[in-house]
């Protein structure tokens, strides 16, 4: 009988082991379940505030919602939970394109085609892991800002602007193309370069770009 007990008590210590061992391992998984930073995500709420969204296309966008991960138009890396894609193309939204993008410091992927943003900000050129920017068909006015230059990663730019903003755009000088050394296809539309009087030379000269589109631009004589 004593030795019959031991063996009961001995399975029924093996039992609460086990026990605890789930719970312990199931609450593991719980908290790693949250992929998404938390000072990214508080960067995106931030970058929201700036916008004005119709028909509730970002209506996932909310504090209560901790996995930024799931969000509309959000990617992140499967490894590191870091956000790297942000498509927020046809969202017709309005504003300004906020300055809390520098806290996805891993952002490779901005595709904002098909908004309504007027100016493409100078600290863009600080999103370093840059590879794909797209602010097509957006009400684009003003100086393409020369930071762009500091996007050496960049394959793919396009800042073919809404068709309806003929000759919005302006650039004195292309210096800033040169320094775009990963670049491969460039699209830029209703832009004056007529101060440009070296784009021919940047353009012919660039060592990566395959495809190139200027659409309805002016050019020096």
């Amino acid at each position: 009988m004593r030795g019959g007990g031991l063996h009961f008590h001995f399975h029924l210590w093996l039992v609460f082991l086990f026990a605890l061992t789930a719970a312990s391992f199931g609450l593991g998984i719980e908290n790693q379940s949250v992929r998404c930073i938390a000072a990214e995500r508080r960067a995106l709420l931030d970058f929201k505030k700036g916008l004005t969204v119709v028909a509730n296309h970002l209506v996932s966008w909310t504090s209560e919602e901790e996995e930024c991960c799931n969000w509309i138009g959000v990617g992140c890396d499967n490894s590191t939970g870091h956000v790297v894609k942000l498509d927020l193309r046809r969202m017709f939204t309005t504003g300004e394109i906020g300055y809390s993008l520098l806290e996805l410091k891993h952002l490779s992927h901005l595709d904002l085609n098909s908004n309504n943003f007027h100016k493409i900000p100078d600290f863009i050129g600080s999103l370093s892991e840059l590879t794909y920017l797209d602010l097509s068909y957006n009400p684009l006015t003003g100086i393409i800002p020369h930071q762009l230059g500091n996007l050496s990663r960049l394959l793919y730019l396009d800042l073919v602007p809404d068709p309806f903003y003929l000759h919005s755009l302006k650039s004195d000088n292309l210096e800033w193309l040169s320094h775009l050394s990963s670049l491969k296809s460039l699209k830029i539309g209703s832009t004056n370069f007529t101060k440009a009087t070296n784009w021919l030379q940047v353009v012919q000269s660039h060592p990566s770009l395959s495809v190139l589109h200027f659409e309805s631009c002016d050019f020096p004589e």
